[in-house]
């Protein structure tokens, strides 16, 4: 499926005027379900992929595919039948969204809309050889984002920033947002 996916948004976007690849970086923020409790997951990083379709001269519109990954350190503790080990908290999403930019000489500011796959893992590690040896707790689930950016495009390169709003469905959390740098190439 997830080979389809990708296929997929490769096949349009190269058959479109541009498409655009790029980096994020930066937190993300896990909001748990019942409470007020706030898990930042430092060093966030996500890959992306966009299609841009011409709507005027200023405007496109296209198709983006993200894959994001972070992870956190709970801590270190003595887990049943593996002995030391360290706990992580780990975030992974794949993502497909509508996008829409509008350029202004250099300034590019977009926003869209999509869907995602999330997974929330408590990882053990072994200590001290740092070797995954389990999952804790495992909970996947569907979501829905919104989220809005800009950039600086000098040529086909951009830097930027970018919030991102999201609902999960899982049983303990909520929702995640993001705030990250970006930085792109469009081809």
């Amino acid at each position: 499926m997830f080979r389809r996916l990708v296929f997929l948004v490769i096949s349009v976007a190269s058959v479109s005027l541009g498409w655009e690849v790029g980096i994020k970086l930066g937190n993300a923020n896990i909001d748990w379900k019942g409470t007020d409790e706030r898990t930042t997951l430092y060093g966030f990083v996500a890959l992306y992929l966009d299609g841009d379709f011409p709507v005027s001269p200023m405007v496109s519109v296209g198709p983006s595919v993200e894959m994001g990954f972070g992870r956190r350190a709970i801590g270190e503790f003595d887990c049943p039948g593996w002995g030391p080990c360290r706990l992580d908290l780990t975030y992974t999403t794949l993502e497909l969204n509508g996008k829409g930019k509008v350029r202004v000489s250099m300034l590019e500011v977009y926003g869209g809309l999509g869907i995602s796959y999330s997974r929330f893992g408590i990882d053990a590690f072994e200590l001290p050889s740092e070797v995954e040896i389990g999952t804790i707790t495992d909970e996947r689930g569907a979501g829905f984002q919104a989220f809005g950016g800009f950039q600086v495009r000098i040529g086909g390169v951009g830097i930027g920033g970018e919030y991102k709003f999201k609902r999960v469905d899982t049983e303990s959390i909520e929702g995640v947002d993001t705030l990250t740098f970006v930085l792109s190439y469009r081809f």
